[in-house]
């Protein structure tokens, strides 16, 4: 960010790179790449630093984690000022394609858009936008401060994966269709997912309630 340019901005330079970390493990992979439950302090090794400073900050970091005789792991860490979860899962399956194929067919299913452009933000709006950025800042002294805050490990959190098949998907949209008021309700999957998964975690979050 420029000192006296009040907006912040996504620079490309010719000479930039990507952040790839190559390590060694000697874990479990049967464990770590499993569906069951794994402490999230096993998983955060496998997880890449993204390298920011008080003005500046990197969008994409790589790590490439080998086990040997075992297999390998790929984490990938991503800059939420730039893409979200889904933007950046596109864009990896934009990315091993090209690298698998050399190219993109025109009929290939990724709508990505980038361009911010396509968006009409009113005029006025932007700079009350970033008025607001000390109030929503912890720290009020220095809001643009790029830096992020330290990850905190926890030695009681786990993390499971779960899975939904694209019937398990159908089933919930059209479950939720007929509950809903709306006729021309549109659900995404993301949408339906994480309803599923949120209601998933506070049942379980109660039935450990009753056990204590």
């Amino acid at each position: 960010m420029e000192p006296q340019d009040p907006k912040p901005h996504i620079v490309i330079c010719p000479k930039d790179t990507v952040s790839l970390t190559v390590a060694e493990s000697d874990a479990d992979f049967s464990y770590i790449s499993s569906k069951e439950l794994r402490l999230e302090t096993e998983l955060r090794p496998l997880v890449p630093e993204l390298q920011v400073s008080s003005d500046s900050a990197s969008i994409l970091s790589i790590q490439i984690t080998f086990f040997p005789n075992q297999g390998f792991s790929i984490g990938t860490i991503v800059h939420h000022v730039v893409m979200d979860g889904k933007t950046a899962s596109k864009f990896y399956k934009a990315w091993a394609h090209i690298c698998k194929h050399g190219n993109i067919p025109q009929d290939f299913d990724l709508p990505m858009v980038l361009d911010r452009t396509v968006i009409n933000v009113p005029a006025g709006l932007e700079p009350k936008l970033f008025q607001l950025l000390p109030y929503l800042s912890k720290e009020k002294v220095n809001a643009r401060n790029l830096m992020l805050p330290p990850a905190k490990e926890n030695i009681n959190v786990v993390r499971v994966t779960l899975e939904l098949s694209e019937a398990n998907i159908k089933k919930l949209k059209e479950q939720a269709k007929k509950e809903s008021t709306w006729s021309d309700l549109l659900l995404s999957t993301f949408v339906v997912t994480y309803e599923k998964s949120s209601g998933q975690s506070l049942f379980c979050k109660e039935e450990a309630k009753k056990s204590l």
